[in-house]
């Protein structure tokens, strides 16, 4: 498919669906993980979770950092049509993960009681924390590149390839899960339920790394002439994604200890139910911004300005609609998502309505927050992106949760996660108009010299 001249509508529609899809079933390791945690173990089980999640922000980190610092200059080269150019993207982001892989790695092997502490575990849940996060750190590779493989087997045209290998190794998981956390329980059920995701993502490697070496795949490794300049244009492009992990780790680390501290390990084990559907739904918001990604940063780099401002329109209405659903689901349904995850006392249900209805109705604003921070990025805007990044991510939401908590106590977090997520939507659309004004400048730049210099 051609990027540059193909209907945008159809390419919107070509790459949206598989990328929502991939979404969704990536969604399905933490979701499939919470629902059997919660039967199998118990409150406990789910709170420790809870505690787990950064984790997955960080293997999330690193992929996007790298697969989208890789995949937008690579966008880029495509609507130049430069090759050589392209194929140095894909080389660069690969020593980079590479070696970024390895120090990470290394380093929560060594340090990962101490990591564990400082993201909130308590004596009374350290032990379901290490059965389940030990597995997880060890294997971080298999994370790392599962996620950043996504992104570089997207710009390179085979966003089918993704989903498909996205959806097989949810299968896997769902399977895994079952199997190692209920007949086959491995310790509590908490390594049974690591182990399985840890084979889910690894069959998701193995089936990327097949089309590389497949015919279709347009993939070549070259000698860039500039490695240490190629390493610096991939961080800046790239950073801002990351970022929004980074954020994402501090916040949940703050919002658990804070929860804690005004709340009880029953509230926690509620909001981990709560902070999991909010994960599933921002992978969803994630997914429209990756789904576009490649085809606005290449017509950015082939100057098809106004194709980049209908694929603008399309994505900000589907992050409105996505995010009234999810809204909706967590006001009217409270009690029943709660009890979909684990096994539910009197004490469980009389919490739930208080925790889940605030903090789902907070992702109500967090759509147009997500996209922004793509579509910055795709159109050369990293610092603005991660300006968006770090606002939504850990500045805003930072300064209110620790604050509004001395106003209203527990619902001073709840309010906080609200009042950030808005807040940022203004930035964002402050952002959008600024951007919007520069591209029709250089479309009209274009029209101009077209009309001085027609073609014979």
């Amino acid at each position: 498919m051609n990027l540059l001249t193909e209907k945008t509508g159809k390419l919107f529609w070509k790459y949206l669906i598989p990328s929502l899809l991939s979404a969704a079933a990536i969604s399905v390791f933490q979701l499939v993980d919470m629902v059997a945690v919660g039967q199998g173990v118990g409150s406990d089980g789910v709170a420790a979770l809870a505690i787990v999640t950064p984790l997955f922000g960080v293997s999330s980190f690193l992929g996007l950092f790298m697969g989208i610092g890789g995949s937008v200059h690579m966008g880029i080269a495509e609507g130049e049509r430069n090759k050589e150019k392209y194929y140095a993207g894909f080389t660069l982001s690969l020593v980079l993960i590479g070696i970024f892989s390895l120090l990470l790695w290394l380093g929560f092997i060594l340090f990962s009681e101490p990591i564990y502490r400082f993201l909130g575990a308590n004596e009374r849940l350290m032990p379901l924390v290490k059965e389940y996060g030990n597995w997880i750190t060890g294997c971080f590779p298999v994370f790392f590149f599962s996620i950043y493989l996504g992104c570089i087997v997207r710009i390179d045209g085979a966003p089918n390839i993704a989903l498909w290998a996205v959806i097989f190794s949810g299968l896997f998981n769902v399977l895994g899960d079952y199997l190692l956390v209920f007949p086959f329980k491995i310790g509590t059920g908490m390594a049974g339920a690591a182990i399985a995701t840890v084979l889910g993502n690894a069959v998701q490697v193995v089936i990327f790394i097949g089309y590389i070496f497949s015919k279709k795949c347009s993939l070549r490794l070259t000698k860039p002439n500039h490695w240490f300049r190629g390493f610096k244009k991939i961080i800046i492009a790239g950073i801002s994604a990351g970022l929004v992990d980074i954020a994402y780790i501090s916040l949940t680390t703050l919002l658990n200890n804070q929860v804690l501290k005004y709340g009880n390990e029953a509230v926690l084990s509620v909001f981990g139910v709560a902070y999991t559907c909010i994960s599933t739904f921002q992978r969803v918001y994630d997914g429209v911004g990756q789904a576009v990604q490649p085809i606005i940063s290449t017509n950015y780099g082939g100057g098809q300005y106004n194709r980049i401002f209908e694929l603008f329109r399309y994505s900000v209405i589907a992050e409105i609609i996505l995010s009234v659903v999810f809204a909706l689901t967590g006001v009217l349904f409270p009690n029943q998502i709660t009890m979909l995850f684990m096994e539910t006392t009197p004490e469980i249900l009389q919490i739930a309505p208080s925790v889940i209805s605030p903090v789902f109705i907070s992702i109500l604003f967090a759509g147009i927050g997500h996209f922004a921070v793509y579509y910055l990025q795709s159109i050369m805007k990293p610092v603005l992106a991660t300006v968006i990044a770090m606002l939504r991510g850990i500045i805003l939401t930072g300064i209110l949760v620790m604050v509004l908590p001395y106003i209203w106590s527990l619902q001073g977090i709840w309010v906080g996660l609200i009042l950030a997520e808005f807040l940022t939507v203004l930035f964002a659309v402050n952002y959008f108009y600024r951007t919007s004004k520069q591209l029709l400048c250089f479309q009209q730049n274009i029209m101009g010299e077209n009309r001085q210099n027609p073609k014979p």
